[in-house]
């Protein structure tokens, strides 16, 4: 084989890492190595340790297909290549010809009755994946009537099989990340409410399906993309960004009205970073809430959202509930003047001017 430099290599490495993306590129970029190596076959496969579950399997080409069926029916379990697997760590390569000479292979019955009336006889490669529940192996294959692999290729396989390690565990990982997400979108869905998405800039990153006919409640407010930069939504972004915590207002409707509530994305979900470099990513949320919804927010949430005391997030709630001041006084031995001040506090915070407006206001928050 012609020594393949790393300007060869580089690329096809970067197409690996791609297929986590989409996966089905994945048998593309198996078939651009079997060429690059010059090899006649590239074979991933990964399965349970039992081996009586599949989880997927890529051949670069059909050459072995005809075979692979009496391969798990009989010859599975007769493989000695196998117990080399075994003995080497994940990432590490091997080539058969180091631990079967010509005497092995031809005493065999694996190689005899199988491998090489099929068509194959020598392998390298090694496991790309070992863990609870899966066995991963890469082998490259050499046809019956070639060399064993030689230095310089085996200098390539050994470079590209933490490559595969890498890229099969982000696979697994993405895999993971998007059942999830593909779980809380339709939960999303599903929402009486609307729950938009928004970027530190104002652009609309992700609206559930009642939030996009709210938004469209609000034409001043919203265009194609985001926020408009002269609109009361805006406003209220900055708001939130000033103060690093809710900021809310009610927009008057023909029959009733929407209540707008933003909050930080980065107060409430510990895992997203605070990095400049993530500025592209949803940093608010927009809960968008009609009139005709009236189930009150809990105290915990309550002080979550605006930052308030666990006695003004219950006098809140208890407000919101229908209790007048004196009777929240009298049922937790507090004076009302105590109450009065908590509550000049809780609208400070809120934002709100009245009590009547900050009862309203509360009565808009989606209990969550």
């Amino acid at each position: 084989m012609k020594k393949l430099d790393q300007t060869q290599l580089a690329p096809l490495i970067a197409e690996l890492y791609a297929s986590i993306v989409t996966p089905a590129a994945l048998p593309a970029v198996l078939q651009r190595l079997e060429q690059a190596l010059q090899v006649d076959l590239i074979h991933l496969v990964v399965n349970s340790h039992d081996q009586r579950h599949m989880f997927f399997q890529i051949y670069s080409n059909d050459a072995f297909l005809p075979a692979a069926q009496s391969y798990r029916d009989h010859y599975s379990i007769l493989d000695p290549r196998k117990t080399v697997l075994q003995q080497h760590s994940v990432g590490e390569s091997f080539r058969c010809s180091e631990f079967f000479d010509s005497g092995y292979v031809s005493r065999s019955e694996f190689f005899q009755d199988w491998l090489i009336p099929n068509g194959g006889r020598y392998v390298s490669g090694g496991c790309v994946q070992r863990d609870a529940g899966k066995n991963g192996h890469l082998a490259f294959h050499h046809f019956h009537g070639r060399e064993p692999f030689d230095h310089d290729k085996m200098a390539v396989v050994r470079q590209l099989l933490p490559h595969f390690v890498q890229m099969l565990q982000l696979r697994d990982h993405t895999l993971s990340l998007r059942e999830q997400a593909a779980i809380g979108l339709q939960a999303l869905d599903h929402l009486q409410y609307g729950v938009t998405g928004l970027g530190e800039d104002g652009s609309l990153h992700y609206a559930n399906r009642r939030a996009e006919t709210l938004l469209a409640l609000l034409p001043a407010d919203v265009q194609p993309g985001g926020l408009r930069r002269h609109g009361r939504l805006y406003t209220l972004l900055q708001q939130c960004q000033s103060h690093g915590r809710a900021a809310s207002f009610r927009q008057p409707l023909p029959q009733g009205s929407l209540h707008c509530l933003l909050l930080p994305v980065s107060r409430h979900v510990g895992w997203l970073p605070d990095d400049t470099l993530l500025t592209q990513r949803t940093r608010y949320l927009l809960i968008l809430n009609d009139s005709r919804q009236h189930r009150v927010a809990p105290a915990s949430q309550l002080r979550e959202l605006f930052d308030l005391s666990p006695a003004e997030a219950r006098l809140a709630h208890a407000l919101a509930g229908g209790s007048s001041l004196d009777d929240y006084a009298a049922a937790n031995c507090v004076s009302v003047n105590t109450v009065r001040s908590q509550l000049r506090q809780v609208l400070d915070k809120t934002g709100e001017r009245r009590q009547q407006d900050l009862v309203r206001s509360l009565l808009m928050i989606p209990a969550l």
